[in-house]
């Protein structure tokens, strides 16, 4: 079938459950909800309602029928897998049908595939009907899933568990949910230029609604950590819910049956299956959570500590620097305590990026507007955007990303590809003619933007972008060499020009956080425009310092700081500043609305 099941137009107008609308309106009403049944009200058809029951008059009331004991019941199960392209939908449909062959129950499966053969939303729809003894005649199984009548739900990504929850898959006195919390991004998602991603919070509250039992983490992250694909996490996981009347060897036996991948897929089975075990019994508790924390941060400081975020082998490696852990640390350990965590990112970033001075450059600039605004959140703010901002994109810092033994490892594992394999994989790259020339130093700079005929060289090799296949000598010495002139970026123009842009956002920000503190935050806040390089970074600037005339405005102003998030989510709405323009224009309509309000006053008194 060819139809796609993705697309909420396409739905049944029975399936608008409520837990599609506590996803779109955030409201708290139980998903699934339905009026009294009328099984659920006792009438006695023999008794007119109006007549008083004591009455002698009154019609006896008919003599019950004794139950007669139902026949033994075949069991039969529901199960809807929803996923998409490359996750591994198909092989967990397969295994779910050696499961119940192995067992002896006759089991169906069909698909419904999206658009795409990767990353289209699908759904495969398996029935297991368990057969009555001394039967002979063949069940009529279904087709597909319909609302109300799926016993397990499974979706391979978290966004794909409200999408379920949306077509009336889940419900709350029948269905069991198993979903991985990990997010693979939408497109849609992708375009916006500040935060496009989708509310994950909306999900978990309608799955909490929706489901009679919940069973949801990160089976991807298991399934990486054992070397398999997430299907096997999530099969692991439907064993140690207990959704199913199976033991874990029936599900192990399915996944030999299968003959390919049988030792990871069997590893990433069993890690699923303790950490769905251990959430359905309630045994992960908070001290847990807090030790995983701590270690998570020690390693992090480890990783400081040695200098390096890669393997040895990467070209991002510096190997002059020697992180002293105790220094810095103190002084991030002296920031407060929300940003540390910010700090401890911002000053790995910082040492990647350039060298352990800049680092030290990074925490100098937090420290100094500690002391002046100790206030926790702008702190904390600061020290997320700043690392941002030092660790802007040039030509220099996309070329380092893009030969980076880690990326071609990521790549091998995206494409599936053997260890025998040869992958050639092109880069693309589009940075403007001036930010090429911004990459050398001020007194080459010079002579490169005073002569004609290099310019014009550049603006033809970079108008419309290069590709460099960096699996091949050439195209990887040429991707390498560029990302090696990092040590000239302190004497370079864009270096210069972006200093001391940050130090003017920071004074900004103390200035105007002096009088509200608010508006300080927001002035923060106001980075996450600038972001990128070429053309998208030329856009980011071109609206932050829009905002920045306008913060100046604001000042004094009780509402200001709400006002310049208004502002900067509109900037953040599209590229071409049409929100942005739109909610200006609402702010000077209403500033000359309490202006003329104002003059009425003071001419009336």
């Amino acid at each position: 079938m060819n139809d796609r099941t993705d697309n909420p137009s396409d739905k049944d107008p029975a399936s608008d459950s409520t837990a599609e609308r506590a996803i779109e309106a955030g409201t708290d009403q139980p998903a699934g909800a339905t009026t009294e049944s009328p099984a659920d009200v006792t009438v006695n058809p023999s008794v007119n309602a109006s007549t008083d029951a004591a009455d002698p008059s009154a019609a006896p009331a008919a003599t019950p029928i004794a139950a007669t004991p139902a026949a033994p019941r075949s069991r039969r199960f529901a199960i809807a897998i929803v996923a998409m392209g490359g996750q591994g939908g198909g092989v967990l449909a397969d295994w779910f049908v050696a499961l119940a062959e192995g067992q002896g129950w006759i089991v169906q499966t069909t698909s419904v595939p999206g658009v795409a053969q990767r990353t289209g939303a699908t759904i495969y729809y398996v029935e297991l009907f368990e057969p009555t003894p001394g039967e002979t005649a063949a069940p009529v199984l279904a087709l597909m899933p319909g609302s109300g009548d799926v016993d397990l739900v499974i979706a391979a990504e978290w966004m794909e568990a409200g999408r379920a929850i949306m077509r009336g898959l889940v419900t709350p006195d029948r269905t069991t949910l198993v979903a991985s919390t990990h997010r693979a991004y939408a497109t849609v998602e992708k375009m916006v230029p500040g935060n496009g991603m989708a509310d994950s919070t909306a999900v978990q509250q309608a799955a909490d609604l929706a489901a009679r039992s919940l069973i949801a983490f990160d089976m991807a992250q298991i399934a990486t950590d054992n070397g398999t694909v997430v299907s096997a996490a999530l099969f692991g996981a439907v064993a140690g819910s207990g959704a199913l009347p199976f033991e874990l060897a029936a599900y192990e036996s399915a996944i030999r049956a299968g003959g390919v991948g049988v030792d990871s897929s069997l590893r990433g089975l069993q890690a699923a299956y303790t950490a769905a075990q251990a959430q359905r019994e309630g045994l992960q508790s908070e001290a847990a959570a807090s030790v995983a924390a701590t270690e998570g941060a020690a390693a992090l400081t480890e990783s400081l500590s040695t200098h390096t975020t890669e393997s040895l082998d990467d070209a991002s490696v510096r190997p002059s620097l020697e992180l002293p852990v105790g220094e810095l640390g103190t002084r991030i350990a002296a920031l407060p305590e929300p940003a540390q965590a910010f700090a401890l990112e911002g000053t790995r970033r910082c040492v990647d990026y350039l060298d352990l001075d800049y680092a030290r450059e990074y925490l100098e600039r937090l420290e100094q507007v500690a002391a002046q605004l100790p206030d926790a959140e702008l702190i904390t703010e600061l020290a997320r955007w700043l690392a941002l901002r030092m660790c802007y994109e040039d030509p220099v810092r996309v070329a380092d990303l893009k030969v980076r033994a880690s990326r071609f490892a990521d790549i091998r594992q995206e494409v599936k590809a053997a260890d025998r394999q040869i992958i050639h994989h092109t880069e693309f790259m589009h940075p403007r003619w001036e930010e090429i020339i911004d990459t050398v130093p001020v007194k080459w700079s010079e002579k490169l933007q005073s002569s004609k005929l290099i310019k014009n060289l550049l603006m033809r090799w970079f108008d419309k972008g290069l590709l460099f296949r960096t699996s091949t000598v050439r195209g990887f010495v040429s991707v390498w060499f560029l990302s090696r002139r990092h040590g000239w970026r302190r004497q370079s123009p864009r270096h210069l020009r972006e200093m001391q842009a940050i130090d003017q956002w920071i004074a900004a920000a103390v200035r105007l956080g002096q009088g509200s503190i608010a508006l300080g935050r927001a002035v923060v806040r106001s980075a996450r425009l600038i972001k990128g390089y070429g053309d998208t970074h030329a856009r980011g600037i071109n609206l932050y310092q829009r905002l920045e005339g306008l913060a100046n405005r604001l000042a004094g102003r009780p509402d200001g700081g709400a006002i310049l998030d208004y502002l900067i989510d509109a900037a953040l709405a599209d590229a071409d500043g049409t929100e942005l323009d739109k909610a200006i224009a609402e702010l000077n309509e209403h500033d000359a609305n309490r202006e003329s309000v104002a003059t009425i006053a003071g001419e009336s008194a």
